[in-house]
């Protein structure tokens, strides 16, 4: 147990420092965790009728690999 949580959080550690310098982070067999500027754009309020702006900003994205979607798929078809 301790060993997987170090494992773990370990992973979530680089994901960070590899996310605050922009760059992606590719894990073969898994997938892709990306950042992904989302642009300005408006948005309503319409319980108060309001508009506000958002402003354009970053998000993360994960993106599984083909295999990973292979694998899960099998695994839930034997449960149908």
């Amino acid at each position: 147990m301790k060993n997987s949580f170090r494992i773990f959080s370990l992973g979530f550690r680089i994901q960070h420092t590899g996310w605050c310098k922009d760059k992606n982070i590719y894990l073969r067999g898994f997938g892709t965790f990306l950042v992904k500027k989302r642009a300005k754009k408006t948005a309503r309020i319409i319980s108060k009728n309001i508009t506000i702006i958002i402003p354009e900003h970053f998000v993360p994205i994960f993106k599984p690999s083909k295999a990973f979607i292979n694998k899960i798929k099998s695994k839930l078809s034997l449960y149908e």
